[in-house]
């Protein structure tokens, strides 16, 4: 008799374990996928709002986010129809696809996954003919920021930054037909693109991205016109055309930089004229792989590469603002003798930036 219940009961109880086993994985799994679609909606939102190509970069941040995540221990896939851009509306807690972009403020990631199917081990159900169970999550963050857009001058000179009128600089070259003159506020000459920190909301500590809206500039006649990211096969850094290295000279107190020619860069400063303190260690963007930072924090007076405030493959970039700073400048970066280049790139700061996870 105990023999005959045995084999009764015993396909029970293993139906049971697996049925116990099964779900405990799928609900593991489910968890795993909401987590990442969590994580992946709060960084499409934040990139889509800080651009101009908003499903784009939606995407690309989406595809970032979850990089490095596991469901049931496989990758996830991100593909372009799981991001749908679109506005929430906080008051009816619902979300509204939308075609036009620049309307949008808020993404939806939806995101799927098959346990049991290749690269995972089979679900123990599939033994008995189940069918592989898939698993979804769905995720919608909102975002809002503030931005203003400033046009960024080819002949800005970065080591003028912050000097009084008609200062005139030969730019390590020593010689005179090599100089650049600040100018006046009426009479820019080569003077950076200035702008306030209390203009634009911000404080020390603040994060703030830039986006290469359009423009296109050359370091002098006979040069071929580049975007904001320059020609990223020649590095210059201030008084040399091919440094090795970073050189430890500077103008003005501001330190040297080594970055594509003909980039977009920017420095911040303090309300204080630059030259009254000693110019801090240089910074060096000679690389793919340097310019391609997540975050920076420069110091005050160390110049840095902005190009289109993205990264190679698409990551909005930010830049913390150094203590003490009360003003950022933007030009272009080149060897010397701002005077000669032509162009201009319209720029847009985007700051104060807020991300919600409203479902």
């Amino acid at each position: 008799m105990v023999l005959i219940y045995a084999v009764l009961v015993l396909p029970v109880l293993l139906a049971l374990a697996v049925l116990t086993v099964d779900t405990g994985r799928l609900l593991l799994a489910d968890s795993e996928l909401q987590t990442a679609a969590d994580l992946a909606a709060r960084y499409a939102a934040s990139g889509m709002i800080s651009s101009s190509t908003r499903s784009t970069t939606a995407y690309n941040q989406a595809v970032a986010a979850c990089g490095d995540l596991r469901a049931d221990g496989r990758s996830i896939s991100v593909t372009p129809s799981a991001i749908t851009l679109g506005i929430w509306d906080t008051n009816t807690k619902t979300f509204t696809p939308v075609t036009d972009q620049s309307l949008a403020n808020a993404v939806r990631v939806t995101l799927t996954q098959t346990l049991g199917g290749i690269g995972s081990p089979k679900m123990f159900a599939q033994g008995f003919g189940s069918s592989p169970p898939t698993v979804h999550a769905v995720s919608i963050a909102m975002a809002s920021v503030a931005e203003t857009e400033v046009v960024s001058p080819s002949q800005g000179n970065m080591w003028l930054a912050g000097m009084p009128d008609n200062s005139v600089s030969t730019n390590l070259q020593g010689n005179a037909g090599r100089y650049d003159n600040s100018g006046t506020s009426g009479n820019r000459k080569q003077r950076p693109e200035e702008v306030t920190l209390a203009s634009l909301g911000l404080e020390e500590g603040d994060l703030v991205s830039f986006e290469g809206l359009s423009g296109v500039g050359s370091n002098g006649s006979g040069s071929s016109n580049t975007g904001p990211d320059g020609n990223q096969t020649w590095n210059v850094a201030l008084g040399n055309s091919a440094p090795a290295m970073v050189p430890n000279n500077s103008v003005n107190g501001i330190a040297n930089v080594r970055a594509p020619i003909a980039a977009c860069m920017a420095v911040f400063l303090s309300d204080a004229a630059p030259n009254t303190t000693p110019a801090p260690a240089g910074l060096d963007f000679a690389t793919l792989a340097q310019r391609d930072y997540a975050t920076i924090e420069p110091l005050l007076k160390q110049p840095f590469f902005v190009g289109d405030g993205k990264n190679s493959w698409g990551e909005v970039q930010t830049i913390r603002v150094p203590a003490g700073a009360t003003r950022i400048f933007t030009g272009m970066m080149d060897a010397w003798q701002w005077n000669d280049n032509t162009g201009s790139f319209r720029l847009k700061f985007y700051r104060s930036k807020t991300v919600t996870l409203v479902q």
